[in-house]
């Protein structure tokens, strides 16, 4: 059965040059470690990881991975940016051998893709930064989904 994990880039700091270098806070880092511990029983199966290209989301996923410590390659993907185009990225998921896929973005995608992912009503999630969502696709299609886990940090 298909599986996508949708994570959210840490905390960021505020935009000091332009908004796609911005780079993580050290609160953002402890969040992104904690939430990986917590979600470390449900990571192993999978089997690509998808991230933005953005500062922050690439070093995102170095914090998860150096929890995780998974062997599924890494691609950096231009339609996980915050405008990225879902439908583009569902559209070579679908294409690739890939099961289990990380995404590793921003709002407001993250959030249009949780929606779009379980068929909720046409508004968006919005989920706080360093948050990890993990739905179940009986296919790789949208409007199927099943959120199984959800991790958010502690204010």
């Amino acid at each position: 059965m298909p599986r996508i994990y949708l994570l959210r880039h840490g905390e960021a700091e505020r935009q000091i040059t332009t908004d796609a270098e911005r780079k993580l806070t050290t609160k953002g880092r402890a969040d992104l470690c904690a939430m990986a511990h917590a979600a470390l029983q449900w990571v192993p199966g999978i089997d690509a990881v998808w991230v933005s290209p953005l500062v922050r989301a690439q070093q995102t996923w170095q914090e998860a991975q150096a929890v995780w410590r998974l062997s599924a390659p890494v691609t950096t993907e231009v339609c996980l940016i915050p405008e990225g185009d879902l439908d583009a990225m569902m559209t070579a998921w679908a294409a690739s051998p890939s099961q289990s896929l990380c995404c590793v973005t921003h709002q407001p995608w993250v959030g249009l893709a949780l929606h779009r992912l379980l068929g909720l009503e046409p508004d968006y999630y919005t989920l706080p930064t360093a948050t990890l969502a993990v739905v179940d696709l009986p296919v790789k299609a949208l409007g199927l989904g099943r959120l199984i886990h959800y991790w958010t940090p502690s204010p």
